[in-house]
């Protein structure tokens, strides 16, 4: 009697064994100690996240272009504090000046050479100014005596003839009605009634005073506003005030990032909650500063370089004012790809004012202007820089786009050293390693060597040299 009972349960046991188990359980169906299933995961939630991130991108240039008063400056005062910072260092380490006076210093040798430098193209900008107006005259004339401008006029004539049906404009006359003649109104004609309504004798009477006299009243004069966009000089001088205050709060900023730019650092630095990840961010700070700031340095005396050589070939093409042009190839240099075909594009038109050059002369500017640039961007640049820092042409291109519809000119002369810093932090960086290979490859010294063919060949000889030569 014992064992009826446990068979009984043994047999229920092998019964539920027996059933397949369901793919999920309610909750409420599940035992008490038993595991919940997984919850399910929306499927559209990785597209919401996308969406997101999309927005918070658009958001973020939506910022940049409003707040550009602000972020602009403080934007040009970091890129010119990596420039100047080992200089206040250097001052710092080697003739113990404190970094406030070292700020001050670089500062204000700085805002000297640039009073200098605008001294010295003051004059030069302002008779090239001054002689504009005759040499667009001299230049229209000279212009409409092309051959290649009067057949080029000729073409538009002929296209436009070609287009033209022969349609009149004039308001053809009321077809006269049958029977009508030249003979006086009379009677009820709605004419004869046109004369008054004095009758026949008034009508008399104005026949023999030879006809009557219209006067025509005077219709007042219409007044016709015609609306005109700012001429070149009226936009530079309405938003030279603007660009002053920049330019004074971007230095502003500067002074401050160069006085406390360690004490930023380490503040920052200080929030950081582990040691090695203190290190880190203090290795890679050090590392960015160092390429971005050797990069800046070689970039502006390669541009410097660049601007005195399209001086003096201006000065031997017979361009004036030479020094005026080598400074704005030097600053243009600045935009990749852009600046030189705007700086040729300047030259030409320069030159073509000048009365004594034609033609075929004035396109000797533009033709020394590039080739020096050709020889500054395939020869000297790569022998400076190396291929340390190798930028993508579509990636340069895009963020001259980009910035230069964001922040204007100076958006766009900055937008080369952001896009440079920016693949400098990531090649240093692992997880965004991606991001750098995207911008352009950085091809290292060592690397090179060691990914090359012939060190893969070599590789497996030197290392079963050691194996052969214990057997000889």
């Amino acid at each position: 009697m014992t064992n009826t009972p446990s068979n009984a349960a043994r047999e229920e046991s092998l019964d539920l064994a027996s059933i397949p188990p369901l793919e999920s359980i309610p909750p409420q169906l599940g035992s008490p100690g038993g595991s919940l299933p997984a919850p399910t995961v929306d499927a559209g939630w990785n597209t919401r996240t996308k969406a997101l991130e999309v927005l918070a991108i658009l958001a973020l240039a939506y910022t940049l272009f409003f707040a550009r008063a602000v972020l602009l400056p403080f934007t040009l005062a970091v890129v010119l504090a990596l420039l100047f910072r080992p200089v206040v260092r250097y001052l710092r380490k080697r003739w113990r000046v404190p970094e406030y006076a070292g700020a001050a210093g670089a500062l204000v040798g700085t805002i000297a050479m640039l009073i200098v430098a605008l001294s010295l193209l003051a004059l030069p900008a302002e008779d090239f100014v001054r002689g504009l107006p005759e040499k667009l005259d001299a230049a229209s004339v000279k212009l409409n005596q092309e051959k290649l401008f009067k057949s080029f006029v000729s073409m538009q004539k002929k296209l436009n003839g070609a287009g033209d049906l022969g349609v009149s404009t004039e308001t053809p006359a009321p077809p006269r009605r049958e029977g009508e003649d030249d003979e006086e109104p009379e009677g009820d004609d709605p004419d004869y009634a046109a004369l008054g309504a004095a009758g026949p004798g008034a009508a008399a009477e104005v026949r023999q005073a030879g006809g009557v006299e219209v006067e025509e009243e005077d219709e007042p004069a219409t007044m016709v506003v015609e609306e005109r966009p700012p001429s070149l000089l009226n936009r530079v001088f309405s938003s030279a005030p603007e660009a002053l205050g920049g330019f004074a709060l971007a230095f502003v900023f500067l002074y401050f990032l160069l006085a406390e730019g360690d004490a930023i650092l380490n503040n920052t630095i200080a929030l950081l909650p582990t040691m090695a990840e203190k290190r880190e961010a203090v290795g890679l700070t050090r590392a960015a500063e160092k390429g971005v700031s050797r990069y800046l340095m070689l970039v502006s005396a390669i541009n410097a370089a660049l601007g005195v050589c399209i001086g003096i070939a201006m000065w031997l093409v017979g361009l004036p004012n030479p020094v005026l042009w080598g400074v704005m190839a030097g600053m243009l240099n600045f935009i990749p790809y852009v600046g030189a075909f705007i700086g040729a594009g300047v030259v030409f038109l320069v030159a073509y004012l000048e009365p004594d050059f034609g033609l075929l002369d004035a396109a000797m500017a533009p033709l020394c202007y590039m080739c020096i640039n050709l020889l500054e961007g395939n020869f000297l640049t790569p022998a400076v820089l190396g291929k340390s820092i190798s930028l993508n042409p579509l990636m340069v291109l895009l963020s001259l786009a980009f910035w230069g519809w964001i922040w204007g000119p100076t958006g766009a002369v900055l937008a080369v050293p952001l896009l440079s810093m920016t693949k400098i932090v990531c090649d240093d960086v692992e997880s965004l390693r991606p991001l750098a290979l995207l911008l352009g490859p950085r091809i290292e010294k060592d690397d090179s060597a060691s990914d090359s063919p012939d060190a893969e060949s070599e590789k497996p000889a030197a290392t079963a040299a050691p194996a052969v030569a214990p057997a000889a």
